[in-house]
């Protein structure tokens, strides 16, 4: 797991799985001999008996190490959101404690989730329908109006693990983690555009999301994968400082009408300092842009509001770099955040998809 990495069960580490194979082997040829069958069946029921006990110990006491672990990191959050709005203050910058409203920018999806919705979509509906960023704080930087808020968003490798060792409304509570997320507002609303178009991008399967092509067509270019005017996105990144900071995986950002998002995953959100920093650079790359040269591409004044209030990976304004199963900072596995529908229930749930990216682009 991400946050607390979970002990193996015990027959899969060595020696003990070899220690138990003895004395499992020792003890059925023990009872054969001296009981016979009646005796070898009874001890294999044992055995068996033995295990099932074990194993469900086993998944409990890990499942609730880690939920202990989820309630500490959100204590921590707590914490830090009390210090962030102390800075604000000192920032001259406004705080709220939640937005609901800023959630439905973000993520959030108006949705009844009936109590007879069946597992596992309840659960991942109405955390979706309940999303709220958390921890505002609103002002300026740079000359640009900026925003910081958190919002609790589900790790699904964490997922995948505690569904295994505990009931999966309490596993998606513990499974957790707070997306930073800091956004600075430009003069004008232009067209999409990921940092991911500065990268070679995998085809591996890896959870981007392409229109099928016909047999022989040529890949697409990760400008049309990652913006939705590919011109624009290579006028863009022709400065040099955009496309540096388009190719540092800390800072991966996204166009989404006339914000500037960057985002960034935690155990317990970030620190003040970090936050406001992040939101510093995030201006400063909004300043880099060369606006002489974006009119033409700016897109109508009603862009933002025709922004579709359910999206999918491919356009997500939120994605954030991930170490992947203990890998260091330079693993360049990323996470983008989308809509997904659940079954034929008509409900969506908020959930992420990772994409390795290749290399950084040098054609630039």
């Amino acid at each position: 797991m991400n946050r607390t990495p979970l002990p193996e069960h015990a027959l899969k580490r060595t020696p003990y799985n070899q220690i138990f194979a003895a004395l499992m082997l020792t003890s059925l040829v023990g009872a054969y001999v001296l009981l016979g069958g009646i005796g070898f069946g009874i001890a294999l029921a044992l055995w068996i008996a033995g295990l099932i006990f074990y194993g469900r110990a086993f998944g409990k006491r890990s499942f609730e190490m880690a939920m202990r672990q989820r309630e500490q990191d959100e204590a921590s959050h707590q914490q830090l959101l009390r210090e962030r709005a102390r800075h604000a203050a000192r920032e001259g910058m406004t705080y709220e404690e939640q937005s609901v409203e800023l959630a439905a920018l973000y993520g959030r999806v108006k949705q009844d989730v009936p109590e007879s919705t069946r597992l596992p979509f309840r659960p991942r509906a109405r955390h979706t329908a309940e999303l709220t960023a958390e921890g505002v704080v609103r002002g300026e930087r740079g000359g640009f109006p900026s925003t910081i808020f958190d919002l609790a968003v589900v790790n699904e490798v964490d997922l995948s693990e505690l569904r295994r060792r505990g009931q999966f409304d309490r596993a998606v509570e513990c499974a957790k983690d707070y997306l930073t997320v800091c956004a600075v507002t430009l003069p004008f609303a232009l067209p999409y555009l990921s940092a991911q178009a500065a990268w070679e991008y995998s085809d591996d399967g890896s959870g981007e999301f392409t229109t099928p092509r016909k047999s022989g067509a040529l890949e697409p270019t990760s400008e049309q994968r990652h913006s939705d005017d590919p011109q624009f996105a290579r006028m863009l990144l022709s400065v040099p400082a955009v496309r540096e900071a388009a190719q540092k995986l800390d800072l991966l950002w996204v166009i989404w009408g006339d914000q500037l998002i960057a985002s960034k995953l935690s155990n317990t959100g970030l620190a003040p300092d970090e936050a406001f920093r992040r939101l510093g650079t995030v201006a400063a790359l909004a300043a880099a842009f060369p606006w002489g040269q974006l009119a033409q591409y700016r897109q109508p004044k009603d862009a933002v509001a025709a922004l579709p209030a359910l999206w999918g990976p491919p356009r997500s304004p939120l994605l954030a770099h991930q170490w992947w199963h203990g890998e260091g900072p330079d693993n360049p596995w990323v996470l983008r955040w989308g809509h997904q529908p659940l079954g034929a229930t008509g409900l969506h749930q908020l959930s992420s998809v990772g994409l390795f990216l290749d290399g950084r682009r040098t054609d630039l």
